[in-house]
């Protein structure tokens, strides 16, 4: 992929349209108008047609722009002028996704974007968005736990999402695609509009942003797409804040269910601990085919263990070190994040505040109501 950038000559401009005038006839279509946040469907349906969108955008907006075609033999080409007409930005390809982006525009006004074939010699359905990062409008989140689905409905489609976000904060994001081909992909945004973090991966994972730390408090932007944009699905997609007050408290001793019900969720947990102590997790899925995963945070909001398992056990965290008295956070998700269903969690510290005193000669009951339970006993004498 080639991308060019231009500054305001007019005179190449001309001379430009002019020369492709002459050789080839071309004349650009009316313009249709659009604004950032649009995504859509169209078609170059002759050889040689061009495709022109006109939006507002003002000085010092940050805008990511993405256009996919059927595919070779069709080349995708995106240009983008000023409002004196001018070409500030060019994107073109033989591979199906063309993409100008972050360019930050230095002046206000109507900009002309022209979608066409490269070589002028193909045609074919093809998908456009226009997105603006600083931060994106309209778009939100609901809080700092939220779970959502979405729907990638056009070729090269781009999704945005706001969040707000406190100086320190670790965040944490997934998404995944319900279908093996859909490959995900995240881009994080700062107030200011610099790309901050990206992750893709294959159908089979959910993309993920691992405990980043917000240096400044503002408006984040999210990005959420297909890796190629040649794919469209549903697929889910989570933030975590790691702070309490996006989390669930759980005590020291502690059985639960729970389900996954979106794709790449992200179930959150918030563990006191009064005492130096170790603690010991685990997590099971109903089926098989659910693959648990489960993280362990310290105080600082940093990784201390993670363990996941293919579904024919639970997975499992025993405390390495001996955890000081603080609030810890614990993560359950399923690992590839692409299946749904109900999941069991298990907490225990290890202390005696904590746990049931017995007799060295008890004979003991219990029952397991949960899945992946520890055993909680009663004495029976």
């Amino acid at each position: 992929m080639k991308i060019q950038y231009f500054s305001s000559t007019r005179l190449l401009t001309a001379m430009m349209s002019l020369l492709l005038l002459m050789l080839t006839g071309i004349r650009p279509a009316a313009q249709t108008p659009i604004s950032y946040g649009n995504d859509l469907s169209a078609s170059i349906s002759v050889n040689g047609e061009i495709d022109v969108y006109s939006f507002s955008g003002n000085s010092g907006d940050r805008i990511v722009i993405q256009m996919m075609g059927p595919g070779s033999p069709f080349g995708p080409r995106i240009t983008l002028k000023d409002a004196s007409n001018a070409v500030i930005a060019q994107s073109f390809t033989a591979a199906p996704l063309a993409r100008i982006g972050v360019l930050e525009l230095q002046t206000s006004g109507t900009f002309t974007l022209e979608a066409s074939e490269n070589g002028n010699n193909a045609s074919g359905n093809y998908g456009l968005s226009l997105e603006k990062v600083n931060p994106a409008p309209g778009a939100g989140l609901p809080d700092c736990t939220g779970d959502l689905s979405g729907d990638l409905g056009h070729l090269a489609e781009m999704d945005a999402y706001t969040f707000q976000v406190a100086t320190g904060d670790k965040l944490l994001i997934r998404m995944g695609g319900e279908l093996s081909f859909f490959d995900p992909q995240i881009e994080l945004y700062s107030p200011a509009g610099q790309l901050l973090y990206a992750d893709s991966t294959s159908g089979n994972t959910a993309a993920r942003i691992n405990a980043f730390t917000a240096l400044a408090a503002g408006t984040y932007t999210l990005l959420a797409m297909e890796n190629e944009g040649d794919n469209t699905d549903d697929y889910g997609l989570s933030i975590q804040i790691l702070k309490a007050t996006c989390s669930s408290a759980v005590t020291c001793s502690q059985d639960l269910s729970a389900s996954m019900s979106q794709l790449a969720q992200i179930d959150a947990y918030t563990l006191q601990i009064l005492e130096a102590s170790r603690v010991v997790l685990r997590m099971n899925g109903e089926s098989t085919s659910f693959d648990p995963l489960l993280e362990l945070y310290g105080t600082n909001g940093l990784l201390i263990q993670a363990h996941n398992t293919d579904g024919n056990a639970p997975a499992r965290i025993h405390s390495s070190t001996v955890l000081q008295p603080g609030v810890y956070t614990i993560l359950a998700m399923e690992n590839e994040g692409n299946f749904l269903g109900a999941y069991g969690l298990s907490i225990q510290v290890l202390n005696s505040g904590c746990t049931l005193p017995i007799s060295c000669d008890g004979d003991l009951a219990g029952s397991l109501d949960h899945l992946s339970p520890k055993w909680t006993p009663t004495p029976s004498r």
